[in-house]
């Protein structure tokens, strides 16, 4: 691996791949977007940082807690093998966190190899997606086409006939990359600031 991207190993063959993110400045929120992202203003990140390449897979927590189940299951969905959505595939991102339980995951992640691990505040977060863009996605507008980067809903979806069968869900690590992260990050991401008010990059 490069000057810019690491892996560390969280034991079992389970590794991590870190991604160096440069400080510098971009304008955060959107002057047309939802009343919390207004208006936009100009952030300085001031400091290089690291932030993993990916989502946190289940493999990757449960080396922190093997109990935990990211498998949901609903009675409204019915699917050929019953009910409920297969989401606890070790690849898969880690999903039914709370905003306690990834803090201690970080705090574990910090004793296990000696680094000092936070959630990403806000600002760090925007940045490390934006990628030097200054559209809302780092590949693009919100009506853009997303195949290569994401398996979500855009604008391929108006294509007739479509596919048949089921797709795959995500598997962390399948999409392309951003100039700094992965495509494949999404709205299941928890920030520092969500119980700490006025955290700054």
């Amino acid at each position: 691996m490069g000057a810019f991207e690491k892996a560390i190993d969280l034991g079992n063959g389970v590794t991590m791949k870190l991604v160096r993110i440069p400080a510098g400045e971009f304008v955060m929120g959107s002057g047309d977007g939802d009343v919390d992202e207004r208006p936009p203003s100009c952030v300085s990140v001031r400091r290089n940082f690291w932030m993993g390449a990916f989502e946190v897979t289940n493999e990757q927590y449960h080396r922190f807690d093997p109990d935990h189940n990211s498998g949901y299951f609903t009675k409204r969905y019915q699917g050929p093998d019953g009910p409920g959505l297969s989401l606890g595939g070790p690849k898969q991102p880690v999903v039914r966190v709370s905003w306690q339980q990834a803090f201690a995951f970080c705090r574990w992640l910090s004793q296990k190899t000696g680094m000092c691990f936070t959630l990403p505040t806000e600002a760090q977060w925007e940045y490390a997606c934006r990628a030097g863009s200054q559209t809302p996605l780092c590949y693009g507008e919100l009506e853009a086409d997303f195949s290569a980067y994401a398996n979500v809903a855009d604008k391929a979806l108006s294509v007739r006939p479509g596919p048949t069968g089921g797709l795959e869900s995500n598997i962390t690590a399948h999409f392309g990359k951003g100039i700094f992260l992965s495509a494949v990050y999404g709205g299941n991401i928890l920030c520092e600031e969500r119980c700490h008010d006025g955290a700054v990059a």
